[in-house]
């Protein structure tokens, strides 16, 4: 029997912020970790800032991010996830689209979380949300358990997110004509495009406008 579900993006869909940028503010407020640290931090700030003001793609972006995990261990990337979550990203949930997903759930809606984020800094709000899947970008480990500064296989933006949205429906027997996504970057419009029921949240100009021509529903919460 097919099933239907609701896509999530993450970040400004589901929290107030952009969750690598509230880690890098998290960073600087607690203490930079080395010296060495410092060159990929400032390629990661300059190429967020870029990334705001619409100058360098959403895979750039993140791409220069992963270069901050570079050498440093998966468990404190993991332990600084869960630090993340407890001091700033546990209080950034909108109201508004958790309201929607609570509706869903109780319409029997199977919940999605699809992001580019990392998978290590996105767990605790998937154990938070509770959603029946989650798909993100996982980080590539050396064998002494260090991150390379790579994602693990390709990030979970654009083309790549709406592919692992179509195995998942596959694997899941989701009706994908039934079902529902929601999320405020153009960059997500394979994602949105992929359903039958697109909806724009806190959209970017560039989804604003799109969402308007193809008469998608546009929810503003902040």
């Amino acid at each position: 029997m097919e099933k239907r579900a609701a896509f999530f993006d993450f970040d400004r869909t589901l929290i107030t912020g952009d969750s690598q940028s509230l880690e890098l503010r998290h960073i600087l407020k607690t203490g930079v970790p080395s010296r060495m640290f410092y060159p990929r931090l400032l390629l990661a700030a300059a190429a967020d800032v870029l990334y705001h003001v619409g100058l360098v793609s959403p895979r750039i972006h993140n791409l220069a991010y992963l270069r901050t995990y570079r050498h440093v261990a998966l468990k404190d990337i993991e332990a600084r996830g869960r630090e993340l979550f407890e001091n700033v990203i546990c209080r950034a949930f909108i109201p508004g689209t958790m309201n929607l997903l609570e509706r869903h759930v109780r319409d029997g809606t199977l919940i999605v979380i699809v992001s580019a984020t990392t998978c290590q800094i996105l767990e605790p709000a998937v154990r938070a949300v509770q959603p029946d899947f989650a798909l993100c970008t996982g980080l590539a480990v050396d064998n002494c358990g260090r991150c390379t500064g790579y994602p693990q296989g390709d990030i979970c933006i654009g083309e790549e997110k709406a592919k692992q949205v179509k195995a998942l429906a596959l694997e899941q027997d989701i009706d994908l004509s039934s079902s529902f996504a929601y999320s405020d970057h153009h960059a997500d419009l394979p994602l949105l495009e992929a359903v039958g029921f697109p909806a724009a949240v806190n959209p970017t100009p560039r989804l604003l406008k799109l969402a308007k021509s193809r008469q998608w529903p546009v929810h503003r919460f902040f």
